[in-house]
């Protein structure tokens, strides 16, 4: 008896053994055929269900029967022998697990319901076959229960059925429908569901195929499970995208980089839940954008990092909300301060009760009038917001404020600017009317009696900063929902229209945005930054035969001045302040005035760029308050110390018309100046001060003595009384003597 039961259990153990076996076994194809052939499979069966399957080399296997199986591999080892699986009309293919492609997959007909758990995965590589299409859909649908993904030189390719990727749903940093950069995908019709989005940091779908033809088709993002967000990252062009992912969930906009300029679709809508462009991100709608919903449901993002991007060059049904952030006003000497010159997006607007509204809080909201040359104050005498028009205002508090309406799609037109003499001087602030940066006067503008240099506020610099188009080292970009001014010549009534041409994704994030388009001839850019604050100012002068020495609409910028903590640098002629002044050509002797306000009692750094663009001239750029002259042909900075009570009256630059100008040795190429009773010791480039430093006072009595350190910037404090001093440097047998103010 115990020897029966002993043979009996071997038996039984042997029997569950080889069953396991056979249910793990691996089927594969040993020829081209039919899936229900059983001489296409070299274990002479059909598989069945708990079998993996191999499609190998060289065989083409077609399907229209209903089956199960584990998993799916179609094998592929060159561009000509390859597996292939085509499912056609009647098909049903169920697999439990993953399917990976590296051969083909053909359906035009019936069903793969691919994989049953959140973790199995339809991969299509594509190493061996190049770009050939590795994956082609004609018909019939394709369920995935988790991921689709591409990789490698792979390619996808779809003229009609249906997919449906995400069933299961789940939380994972996998993006669920993904296309990256190397891959090719081509869809002229068909339909491609989404189901589910990705509860982890994975996208819905990561779309950034190297090559992309897309003609037709349709992508819907349909979540089931009521997940919080569903994110869609695109650089290449799609066509039709719906949006129904459900009452509380969001359809995140973003594009992979931001600085592509962000990505077209042909129509965009919106069933249920929420659609939101995220800052610094951009998508073009190339026909119809339709909001079935409210404006909540629609809202292009602003932070503090920038603004989302939305041009939609067709029509638009239903409204939109665009925000605009605001950081809170402060009174220190930082960068910015809280004043904020904007724009509004939508065709109009009441602030009257919205977060706008600066009544009962501390908050200020100005329209600008150019005929009184004063800010019109909301609080007093409200206003609506309206296209085209710009506006003044601060918060005590960070803020998100929200333009809602009906967004700006077509060209906007200002008219009847005024010209008032001795009021605003013909200076309007206008707006950028649309949810998108655009460019300044690139082409596709109408200005009428207008200067072609617009002024735009920076708040950065705290200074108002040149839009110019063409040009180097001046801003072309007017960012989302910002403010700019204009100038209508004198005498004049102007009008500007505002092109929905000129629209583009900025993708930096609210940045301006400057391009290097042309080299200026004989044009120098001044820009003054200090020690005590980020605050900085820009001012350019040039020479062209057409100009004049008053001011010329096609050239010229008056200037705006900013922050008063800001420095302030300004060109005249004709007794006109000019941020952008250009002259007649170099013919003959010019002095020119440069006017320095300093904002904060520091140390300013002067930088002048564009001095070898001239030919044949003599730049010399003097200081009045120390005399001190810099031959632009071998410097391109000066150092210097400047306190709010100064005479404006500072520099003059002289062209061919300066002489005396020291001949500069090794030593010479040393600034020496005072800031309050502190002595500054500069040099330019890579040379460093060494030696011996003396100071003296009107007496000829040393005061004060000391060695230099080997550095290229240095300073010590003189406690005397104010008067005048002169420093004295020795280094290597060369004697530098500079006369200070101390004060």
């Amino acid at each position: 008896m115990k020897s029966y039961c002993i043979k009996f259990l071997l038996f039984s153990m042997l029997f569950v053994s080889v069953s396991f076996v056979s249910n793990a076994a691996t089927i594969t194809s040993v020829k081209t055929g039919n899936w229900n052939d059983t001489t296409t499979w070299d274990s002479g069966t059909v598989p069945v269900s708990g079998e993996d399957v191999v499609i190998a080399n060289n065989y083409v296997v077609t399907i229209a029967s209903t089956q199960t199986i584990a998993s799916l591999t179609i094998n592929g080892a060159g561009t000509s022998n390859y597996g292939k699986l085509i499912i056609t009309t009647g098909a049903l293919l169920t697999t439990t697990g993953s399917t990976i492609v590296d051969g083909k997959l053909d359906i035009n007909g019936g069903t793969f319901d691919e994989g049953n758990g959140s973790g199995d995965k339809l991969t299509i590589n594509g190493t061996s076959l190049g770009r050939a299409c590795l994956f082609s859909m004609s018909g019939g649908t394709l369920n995935t229960s988790r991921y689709f993904a591409l990789s490698n030189s792979s390619s996808f390719e779809m003229t009609g059925g249906t997919i449906n990727i995400n069933s299961k749903g789940g939380t994972s940093a996998t993006d669920i429908f993904y296309l990256p950069s190397g891959t090719s995908f081509t869809m002229s019709a068909g339909t491609i569901n989404i189901l589910n989005g990705n509860l982890g940091t994975g996208a819905a779908l990561k779309f950034n195929p190297t090559n992309s033809n897309v003609t037709g088709g349709t992508i819907n993002f349909t979540n089931t499970k009521g997940y919080s967000s569903t994110t869609m990252i695109s650089t290449n062009n799609l066509y039709d995208i719906n949006s129904d992912v459900g009452a509380g969930d969001t359809l995140v906009i973003q594009n992979m980089p931001s600085s592509t300029g962000g990505f077209t679709c042909h129509n965009f809508s919106i069933a249920t839940g929420t659609v939101q462009v995220d800052p610094g991100f951009g998508i073009t709608v190339s026909n119809a954008l339709t909001n079935n919903l409210s404006a909540a449901n629609l809202v292009v993002v602003s932070d503090a990092t920038g603004n989302g991007s939305l041009i939609v060059n067709g029509t638009v049904s239903g409204s939109v909300t665009v925000e605009r952030y605001v950081g809170k006003y402060t009174s220190g000497t930082g960068t910015g301060n809280g004043w904020h010159e904007i724009g509004c997006p939508v065709a109009s607007m009441d602030p009257n009760g919205t977060n706008w509204d600066p009544n009962g809080t501390n908050n200020d909201l100005y329209a600008w009038s150019e005929s009184d040359n004063k800010w019109v104050n909301y609080r007093t005498t409200p206003f609506t917001f309206s296209a085209g028009n710009g506006y003044l205002m601060a918060n005590n508090t960070n803020l998100t404020h929200e333009f809602t309406g009906i967004l700006n799609t077509g060209d906007v037109a200002v008219s009847g600017l005024t010209y008032t003499s001795g009021k605003g001087n013909g200076w309007h602030l206008l707006g950028n009317p649309f949810s998108s940066a655009i460019r300044w006067n690139d082409g596709n503008w109408t200005l009428t009696n207008v200067g072609t240099t617009a002024e735009i506020y920076d708040e950065e610099s705290g200074n108002y900063f040149a839009l110019r188009y063409n040009t180097t080292d001046y801003r072309d970009t007017i960012p989302s929902t910002d403010g700019f001014f204009v100038q209508v010549a004198n005498g004049t009534t102007g009008s500007v229209t505002i092109p929905s041409a000129s629209r583009f994704h900025c993708g930096t994030k609210n940045n301006y945005k400057s391009e290097k388009k042309e080299e200026l001839k004989e044009t120098l850019i001044f820009e003054v930054t200090n020690d005590a604050n980020s605050y900085y100012d820009v001012n350019m002068m040039g020479f062209k035969p057409e100009a004049t020495k008053d001011w010329d609409i096609a050239f010229d910028a008056h200037k705006l001045f900013g922050n008063a903590k800001a420095p302030q640098l300004w060109t005249v002629s004709k007794d006109q302040k000019f941020q952008v002044n250009y002259l007649p050509e170099v013919t003959t002797v010019y002095d020119i005035p440069l006017d320095f306000r300093a904002g904060v009692n520091t140390v300013y750094h002067l930088t002048i760029k564009g001095a070898d663009s001239f030919e044949n001239t003599s730049l010399v750029l003097e200081d009045l308050q120390t005399g001190e002259k810099i031959d632009l042909s071998n410097e391109n900075s000066y150092d210097f110390s400047a306190a709010k009570d100064d005479d404006v009256n500072r520099f003059v630059l002289h062209i061919n018309g300066v002489t005396g100008v020291p001949t500069l040795n090794e030593t010479d190429g040393i600034q020496i100046f005072a800031y309050g009773k502190t002595v500054c010791l500069h040099t330019s480039g890579q040379k460093s001060l060494e030696g011996k430093v003396s100071v003296f006072n009107m007496r000829g009595q040393v005061i004060y003595s000391g060695t230099l350190n080997g550095t290229n910037r240095q300073q010590f404090r003189l406690d005397q009384q104010t008067g005048i001093y002169f420093v004295r440097l020795e280094e290597n047998n060369n004697v530098v003597t500079r006369k200070v103010v101390i004060k």
